[in-house]
Formats: structure tokens, sequence, C-alpha cells
């Protein structure tokens, strides 16, 4: 039987990869995502921020080898005070309560209990602060906090939960940043005229290379691809 991966963001960008990189090594993959997941060998639509729609999401798929939370928002790009609230608060929703929807319901349960292993997508935000990037790095900085919280509790299960920092990654949310006006937009700007970007191809080899490793070896760690 072919091992389960569930991919959230499956639809595109960082998560489209991973779901036809897993494909490409013989795992059965769910995309889930608002949108369809074509890279997917099967498609979910889902709205992370609902924990019943993701209790319901996967009821299909009652054990999974494999977890990668790549669903995210760029969020409100703006002086704190002068954010939006309304966005402020759906970057919360999305980035920081879907993901503890997410683990909350693989770690009930669907989680193969040998060997299972679950990947959050981080960012360097979440440990840097980058101003007017406020909501996204405070999301981030809890999801990941929350991804070593969920570790202190299944250390020792053989199972593993972990954060990969992609980078800089050239995708749809890349070019949503490089379209605002904040103080630093010029490094993003360079990376992209450089061509010094990661694709989201090299961070669907990361998530391969991670989910082939030992859980005690990589539970409650935070990576960076191109440091594995």
């Amino acid at each position: 039987m072919r091992p389960t991966a569930v991919v959230t963001g499956g639809s595109s960008g960082i998560g489209a990869a991973a779901c036809r990189r897993l494909r490409e090594e013989g795992w059965h993959v769910v995309g889930l995502a608002r949108r369809p997941s074509p890279e997917a060998s099967a498609s979910v639509l889902v709205d992370i921020t609902s924990f019943d729609d993701v209790v319901k999401a996967f009821e299909a798929t009652p054990e999974i080898q494999l977890l990668v939370h790549a669903a995210a928002m760029l969020g409100p790009i703006a002086p704190l005070a002068a954010s939006d609230p309304d966005a402020w608060r759906q970057t919360v929703e999305i980035n920081l309560l879907g993901t503890y929807n997410v683990l909350r319901v693989v770690l009930a349960g669907p989680l193969a209990r040998e060997r299972g292993i679950a990947i959050h997508m981080s960012s360097g935000a979440a440990s840097n602060v980058k101003p007017y990037h406020s909501a996204y790095s405070a999301t981030k900085a809890g999801a990941e906090h929350l991804v070593r919280f969920a570790a202190s509790e299944i250390a020792g299960s053989n199972c593993a939960v972990c954060s990969l920092n992609p980078g800089i990654t050239e995708t749809a949310m890349q070019q949503e940043l490089r379209s605002r006006r904040f103080p630093d937009r010029d490094r993003f700007v360079r990376t992209f005229e450089d061509q010094t970007y990661r694709t989201p191809e090299e961070v669907a080899d990361a998530i391969w290379e991670l989910s082939q490793r030992e859980p005690s070896a990589i539970n409650g760690q935070t990576f960076r691809v191109g440091a594995l």
C-alpha cells in the first residue's frame, strides 16, 4: 500500500510543488485548500479556519504518514497603528488558528502512530522583526511555537512535528509582497532580479528529505532549506 500524505495549501506554490514531488516518489497525496489541488492525487476543498471543516476533510484519510502544512496568507503590510483590524484578524485565523486546527485534528488520530511526521512551513519572519509585517510575523512566530509545544507532547511516540523555513521562495505570495510598499522592500526586489530566490521545487526537495528522517531526530526542531 502506498503511504499517504496530506498537504494543506496544495493548490499552488510550495504546497503544489510538494504534492508533485511526493507523487513522483510514489505517495498518495491529498491536497487540502480552498481551491482544487491539481498536483495532488485527490483534492479536498476546505477552510482551515473552521475546525469542523478540518475534521470532515480528514474523515476520508483516517491514517496518514506525512502532513505538510503550507497553507498561509501574507496579511496586511502596514504600520501596526494603521493596520486593518479585520485583515489582521483574518491573518490570525488562517496562519495561527488554522495551524492549531490542522495539528489538533491530525495529532488526535490520523497521523500514523509509527513514523508519522508533520512538517509546518514556517518563515524567517517568525524570528526576525520586519516593520509593517506585524500580522504575518506574529502569526508565524506563534505557529512555530505551537509546533514546539506539540512536539514536546508527542516526544517518545515515534512521531514528529517540526518546522521548515523555506527562505525567500518565488511564489504568488512573493509577487504580492513585491507589489506592496514597505521598508526593506528593495531586498525582495533584488532577490527576484538577481534570481537568488528559492524555487518551490527546491523547497519540495527539502520536504521530501525531512520526510525520510527518523522522527526522533527532527521532532520540535526548525530547519532551513539549504541547511538540512
